[in-house]
């Protein structure tokens, strides 16, 4: 991979030969050895930052008292700056301060390594921006100074102070495919060798290069990856390179992109994980890494419900044998509908398994490793925070009950380093709060790249840096647009403009962009002996234009699409209009109430996978109360209210709101977490409105009395048990009316036809007319805020709002024949489900909403597809 032929001169001399990074240094030793018949001693090859090591601890050595200060690390360098930002009370609260300590970081490092002396600095003026900046930096190197630390760019200095005290040395250094030097790097070489000799080591011109145009970027990936695959399959001797401007940015479309060409299977659920067939320079941040992940989250409490959920059925934490635990506190948690878990909540649910299954080692394991997580001190060291995160996660069995892949044994070991780095801390002289030690963990986490060590590929992917020096058979360059190459400048906004442009600072200007993509350009030309650059027509709704660097070469055609390296598998169909029929054993506990027979009148198949195959969607998380929340308090308000026995005629309005608003404090009392909540005092006001119009409604009905509230009844029909609950009875003269609340829009139509959508009070009038109780009439009673009224049949006597059976809508004979109606119809509805009747039929156009959270497995939306190909369900 690379040309040693430019470096014959120094590789027999033994001069030293410097490179810009450690990824060149290791390939060319790797070059070197290959081409080695024997073994000789290695060449005098360094990186740059190696050999700034090397001349450090030489100056150590040689006792320089300002030699021994410990330099700042990243994550505490970014500490200092978070301090002195807090010194300002005018920072504006709307900059980001984590993008801001970036800037201020690279600000810095930029006025250190360009020399900006303080009269260069007074010329651009003084601006309130630059004081500010002057006295950040200030505050920042006097107290790194207190604590005996050193910045990057202040050993620098100190080196290049060191190296002009002593004699010119008599020996040159080889800069290999260096395109830039800051000039303080420029100075240390310049006084540490007598000559700077630049070389590069790719100089021969590609044999051919040609540009492509895609239609947008999904296809650009595709052809590149098409590309690759076959030239590979021509040639798997091949050395072939995919170089991406914006690596880091679209490292993840990449992979999945090669993957899906080199690995069509490795997205199967039953496909074991593997190193796949290509390399990335760019490592993916370790707080990415799913391993790592799930340990930080395992630190930050509360969580939302799906993020606790997430982490509870991590395969990291835990152990095999609590797989049914963490399923019952799953659904525990999605059943509560609680947006917010922490700690403690998790604890109440496993203390609520533990009433349900009983006391077991699971519930043990996880009850210890939730104390670990809370049992931490106030405030500690790094150190010590190091240990009580490395205990929790003992308690928690981190990195799971599983045996670890390659991948994640490398990521383990580098979280274990990266908790040891927490030491770094005390560096500071103070102590972490948790939320601190999580932070200082989590910027360290995702500031660390992670690079899995794999066997070397044919095929690499790299960055435009990465690739310099790099030698290949092919190469293919990616987003050679106009907007993106040369990009535009990117001057540091806390330095002046000007400064940057006059001491052409990185991404200063226009044209220090352009003349390092132009020379960036070069390098790819000379890198290959094919050379392809491509780029998007179109990202989006913007129009892109081929680079002018490249707009030269030759045009490539459209690239035609591949066909498909995998062919679906034939369908099985299976039919599903007929069930197995209920066993004996089943029906035991095929226990609920009307419920099953209004399942069953929408849409037998749906009956089917929710009573029977226990489907369901989880309701969804909301923060406060939700629609079940709601209902539940306006059932209990009025349970609470008419328990009383109150008779409206005698209440004055003083008494009646006295009523209402003790009942509304019973109903309240049984949501204690929401009790004192402001979500609960605006569904409080809420039913005040809501209940005071229906009382006055009920005022104005004929004399009733309650005698039933959410009465119970154990019934049978046909063969099937059912328990049913009525909201209420009133007993109007001698005969009963059955009421049932709604909250929501009702019909009396859904008692009526073959199919009954709401069988609650027809099969409730059924239970209690064979057991001989007076039943006259059911109703509705519909409180909206838009309307107030009872809607039913029976007995027009009993109230406003029934129709009698023989009304015209309402189509039947009298009240003993529309009751002989329902139990046939409900029969009915109870022989099919206990048979297994379940084709997919909805009974009616709005039954199909009910069915919605059931859609995937019922298929409904591929119904009409299947019905042209002439397949039935």
């Amino acid at each position: 991979m690379i040309n040693l032929q430019s470096l014959t001169v120094p590789l027999d001399k033994g001069a030293l030969i410097l490179t810009p990074n450690n990824r060149l240094k290791n390939k060319l030793l790797l070059t070197w050895a290959a081409q080695q018949p024997d073994v000789r001693k290695a060449p005098n090859i360094h990186s740059f930052s190696d050999w700034i090591e090397s001349a450090w601890l030489e100056l150590q050595r040689q006792g320089e008292q300002q030699a021994l200060k410990i330099i700042a690390s990243t994550p505490v360098r970014r500490q200092l700056w978070a301090q002195a930002l807090q010194l300002e009370d005018d920072v504006d609260p709307l900059v980001h301060p984590r993008l801001l300590i970036d800037q201020l970081d690279q600000a810095y490092s930029y006025l250190k390594l360009w020399q900006v002396s303080a009269e260069q600095w007074q010329i651009y003026g003084q601006v309130d921006e630059q004081r500010r900046l002057t006295r950040w930096i200030d505050h920042v190197e006097r107290e790194a100074e207190s604590l005996g630390l050193m910045f990057d760019e202040q050993r620098l200095a100190l080196l290049l102070e060191a190296k002009a005290a002593r004699p010119q040395p008599a020996h040159p250094v080889y800069l290999l495919n260096f395109d830039t030097l800051a000039p303080l790097h420029r100075q240390l070489l310049n006084a540490s060798f007598a000559e700077l000799i630049p070389i590069h080591s790719n100089n021969e011109p590609a044999q051919q290069t040609q540009r492509l145009i895609c239609k947008d970027p999904k296809q650009e990936l595709q052809a590149a990856t098409e590309w690759a695959f076959n030239a590979l399959q021509a040639d798997p001797s091949q050395r072939i390179a995919i170089v991406d401007p914006n690596l880091g940015k679209n490292r993840a479309r990449l992979e999945r992109a090669l993957a899906r060409v080199f690995e069509p299977s490795h997205h199967r659920p039953t496909s074991p994980r593997f190193t796949m067939p290509f390399n990335f320079s760019a490592g993916t941040p370790l707080a990415q890494c799913p391993l790592v992940h799930q340990l930080l989250g395992s630190l930050r409490w509360p969580k939302t419900q799906s993020q606790c959920i997430a982490w509870l059925n991590s395969p990291f934490i835990g152990h095999s044998e609590d797989a049914e635990l963490r399923r019952w506190v799953s659904c525990f948690l999605q059943e509560s509908g609680r947006s917010e878990v922490s700690l403690g909540h998790l604890e109440q649910a496993i203390l609520a398994y533990q009433n349900y299954a009983g006391p077991g080692p699971a519930v043990q394991r996880w009850q210890d490793g939730l104390s670990a997580l809370q049992d931490w001190p106030a405030r500690a060291t790094g150190r010590e925070w190091a240990a009580h995160i490395l205990t929790s996660l003992q308690q928690l069995n981190w990195p799971g009950p599983r045996v670890l892949d390659s991948e994640e044994h490398q990521q383990a070991s580098q979280l274990l380093t990266l908790l040891d780095r927490l030491s770094e801390a005390d560096l500071l002289n103070r102590l972490l709060s948790a939320a601190d030690a999580r932070h200082w963990l989590n910027e360290l986490a995702s500031r660390q790249p992670f690079q899995p060590q794999t066997p070397e590929s044919p095929l690499q992917i790299l960055g435009t840096l990465e690739s310099a020096g790099l030698a290949f058979n092919q190469l293919w360059v990616l987003g050679m647009d106009d907007t993106q190459w040369p990009p535009p400048a990117a001057p540091n906004p806390l330095l002046p403009a000007a400064l940057q442009r006059d001491l052409e600072m990185p991404h200063a200007s226009a044209d220090r962009e352009l003349a390092f993509c132009q020379s960036l350009t070069r390098n790819f030309l000379c890198a290959a002996r094919r050379v392809v650059f491509s780029h998007a027509a179109r990202d989006g709704d913007r129009e892109l234009n081929t680079s002018p660097l490249i707009n030269h070469l030759p045009l490539l055609p459209d690239p035609s699409p591949e066909p498909p390296r995998w062919h679906q598998a034939p369908l099985e169909w299976l039919a599903t209009h007929q069930a197995p029929a209920v066993s004996p054993a089943e029906r035991v506990r095929l226990r609920g109430g009307s419920s099953m027979l209004q399942k069953q009148a929408r849409c037998p198949l749906a009956a089917f996978m929710a009573l029977r195959l226990g489907a369901r969607r989880p309701a969804q998380a909301q923060p406060g109360l939700n629609a079940l929340d709601r209902g539940h308090l306006l059932h209990q308000t009025l349970f609470y209210f008419w328990r009383e026995q109150p008779s409206l005629a005698a209440l004055d309005d003083a008494a009646l709101e006295a009523h209402l608003q003790k009942a509304l404090d019973l109903a309240i009392a049984e949501l204690p977490a929401l009790a004192n909540t402001r979500f609960m005092a605006l569904e409080r006001e809420r039913l005040n409105r809501l209940l005071r119009p229906w009382l006055a409604f009920e005022r104005d009905r004929p004399n009733f009395a309650p005698i039933g509230l959410e009465q119970a009844l154990e019934y049978t029909l046909g063969d099937l048990p059912m328990s049913l609950r009525l909201d209420r009875i009133d007993s109007v003269g001698q005969q009963w009316l059955l009421i049932d609340y709604k909250s929501g829009a009702s019909h009396i139509g859904k008692w009526l036809g073959t199919r009954p959508e709401e069988p609650q009070l027809p099969l409730y009038a059924v239970a209690l007319a064979d057991a001989g109780e007076p039943v006259a009439g059911i109703a509705f009673a519909e409180l909206r805020q838009t309307k107030q009224s009872l809607q039913g049949i029976g007995n027009p006597q009993l109230s406003p709002g029934i129709k009698a059976p023989d009304d015209r809508y309402v189509g039947h004979q009298d009240w003993p024949e529309l009751i002989e109606h329902w139990r046939a119809v409900l029969t009915h509805l109870a022989n099919e489900l206990l048979e297994g009747h379940t084709p997919l039929a909805f009974s009616s156009p709005q039954s199909h909403q009910y069915a919605a959270e059931l859609a995937p497995l019922l298929r409904t939306s591929e119904q009409p597809e299947l019905s042209s190909k002439g397949i039935s369900s």
